[in-house]
């Protein structure tokens, strides 16, 4: 008898997932009225989003078959989102983003070394070693004039990323000794490979938070941990992927990738009218 498969959510419904979060968050952040009930449910949504990207960064970095040009396609969109932010901080400097693709990007330099294993090549550490700079100058050191060039998340997203991959490959390597079987149906459903892929990442998700959260009553942490502790919220979703693809094609690629540079510029537009 087939063992039942609870696993429901693949990776297009999580990147869709994502994605509504974001808009979620920047709508909120940009239209609504703060200390709303509305404004607090919209951003405690949208911390679901740079969670589930930095879980897709991790896959990316390992699963990729050209993880150079993986790394190029995340270099091209913070190019294009860095020229946005200036462009519209020029205009009026009361807009201050930081670039979401400079934490993805860096942080997926970083893991694409690592799984080269080309141990010479460390020009791929560049972008990891400029954006932690760049963090720390701007978000710590308190040379405001780099906010813009900041990472979005500063070195919190950073870490979340190394957090999650290290936890993915210390994760296989135990599923690798102990040689769990995802096609034997009589392997009970608590023990195969992808739900402890999704509980190890869900834990490390939990611990991360708790963490910053202990920082942020010392005030040792910069970072806006109020909010951002509701990524917990993410762990259902975590709990329940899949680990495969769902509906794929390059156009949802494109998709992907140019929903966040566009949607800023909407925003942005629609803003000056109201």
């Amino acid at each position: 008898m087939p063992r039942k498969n609870y696993l429901f959510l693949s990776k297009f419904t999580m990147r869709l997932i994502a994605i509504i979060a974001v808009l979620s968050d920047h709508i909120a952040f940009a239209f609504v009225m703060p200390n709303t009930a509305l404004y607090s449910a919209m951003r405690i949504f949208g911390r679901v989003a740079f969670v589930l990207f930095a879980f897709f960064v991790v896959e990316g970095a390992v699963y990729s078959k050209n993880k150079d040009r993986y790394l190029l396609r995340l270099l091209y969109m913070y190019v294009i989102m860095q020229v946005l932010i200036v462009g519209v901080n020029l205009y009026d400097a009361g807009f201050i983003f930081q670039n979401i693709f400079l934490t993805l990007g860096a942080g997926a330099s970083l893991l694409v070394y690592f799984e080269k294993k080309a141990w010479r090549k460390v020009y791929y550490l560049i972008p990891f070693i400029i954006a932690v700079t760049l963090n720390i100058l701007a978000l710590n050191v308190g040379i405001y004039s780099l906010l813009i060039y900041a990472g979005d998340y500063g070195n919190y997203g950073l870490l979340l990323i190394v957090g999650f991959y290290v936890t993915f490959i210390l994760t296989k390597k135990l599923l690798a000794k102990y040689n769990i079987d995802p096609a034997d149906v009589t392997t009970p459903a608590f023990v195969e490979p992808q739900v402890i892929m999704n509980s190890a990442v869900s834990i490390f998700l939990l611990i991360y938070t708790f963490i910053y959260y202990v920082l942020d009553i010392y005030s040792l942490t910069t970072f806006d941990v109020g909010m951002q502790s509701f990524a917990i919220i993410t762990i259902p979703l975590l709990m329940f992927y899949s680990g495969k693809l769902g509906y794929t094609s390059k156009a949802w690629q494109t998709i992907y990738y140019v929903f966040f540079p566009l949607h800023i510029i909407i925003i942005a537009i629609i803003s000056q009218f109201l």
